[in-house]
């Protein structure tokens, strides 16, 4: 008895001491995340000079472009009535940096990039377009790149792989498109749409969902409501990969034996249906229920708590047992 007693004591400490230990690590994991992003947020909001360029700023929000879990800060300027381009900041020892692009005749467009994943290398691209038009019946330049973004250095780069040029027509004449290589060579249409395929090959398209908002409407909240704009703008975010769908089969066409067959089956598909629908909305809800870091991390601490007093009250009748044998 004392032997079982004694195993049963160990057990319910190490189980203790894995709890407390799981609290404390995803209590810190958690800190960490929200202090990087308030300290982002409160630099953005003291040093707003820097990127809120009155009338030419347009529209603001947070993209992770290099996925490392830590999102940098876009905002669109309005250049002219043709283009706009997106200037990117990064939060730095305390502070908001603007990250140049060491290709100057690239810009960044929030509204053109893209993300893609591979799940077999476990790897992301960032990818990206930049149109660029020559007044209202001007000629239109598009750019096709992979963006690069080293957080440790603060560089940015721009690798364009193809482009293309449309000249529009005048007086009469037809437009023309042309299509370029990275090298600046003339290639066919099918090479263009080669080289865009292959660029992302194996990998599949990732729907960012990131919320934009106006700049104009930013600067007439007050501070906390400013804090809280971007917040929401900070974690409205999903980078998760879309599962990719089945093929849908096509139908069959039905005899008449098989109409008879159907006819007679409609109740109880219907009933069925009905029962599925409510069966699946009951696990969805139960799914859909999550709970949040700090929930987690109480949960943990109670169990933790619990199994502190169940080996005290294992000691005790341990305790209790060698008074009684000693007797």
């Amino acid at each position: 008895m004392r032997k079982f007693l004694a195993f049963a004591l160990c057990a319910i400490l190490v189980i203790s001491s894995m709890a407390v230990s799981a609290s404390a690590e995803e209590a810190e994991n958690v800190a960490s995340g929200n202090s990087y992003r308030d300290e982002f947020i409160c630099a953005l909001m003291n040093e707003e000079s820097l990127w809120d360029l009155n009338d030419f700023t347009h529209e603001m929000q947070f993209i992770d472009l290099n996925f490392d879990g830590k999102k940098e800060f876009l905002v669109d300027y309005d250049v002219n009535s043709y283009n706009k381009i997106s200037y990117i900041y990064s939060f730095d020892n305390g502070s908001v940096r603007e990250i140049g692009n060491d290709n100057s005749n690239i810009f960044v467009q929030t509204d053109n990039l893209k993300s893609y994943y591979n799940s077999t290398t476990d790897t992301y691209k960032m990818m990206g377009s930049y149109k660029k038009t020559n007044g209202a019946i001007g000629d239109i330049y598009y750019y096709n790149f992979e963006l690069f973004y080293n957080a440790d250095s603060q560089s940015l780069k721009t690798d364009v792989h193809s482009r293309y040029e449309k000249t529009r027509g005048l007086n009469g004449a037809e437009e023309t498109t042309t299509y370029y290589s990275a090298d600046n060579n003339v290639i066919t249409e099918e090479e263009y749409n080669s080289i865009n395929s292959a660029i992302v090959s194996g990998f599949s398209d990732i729907d960012l969902k990131f919320k934009k908002a106006s700049v104009i409407e930013y600067r007439n909240l007050s501070t906390s409501d400013k804090k809280e704009k971007l917040e929401w703008l900070y974690g409205s975010d999903n980078v998760e990969p879309e599962p990719t769908p089945e093929p849908t089969p096509k139908p069959i066409p039905n005899t008449d034996d098989d109409k008879k067959d159907d006819n007679n089956n409609n109740d109880n598909n219907t009933k069925n249906t009905t029962n599925n629908t409510n069966n699946t909305n009951n696990i969805n809800n139960t799914n859909n229920t999550v709970k949040s870091p700090s929930t987690n991390a109480k949960n943990n601490y109670v169990a933790a708590l619990f199994a502190v007093i169940l080996a005290g009250g294992a000691a005790a009748v341990l305790s209790g047992s060698k008074r009684r044998e000693d007797i």
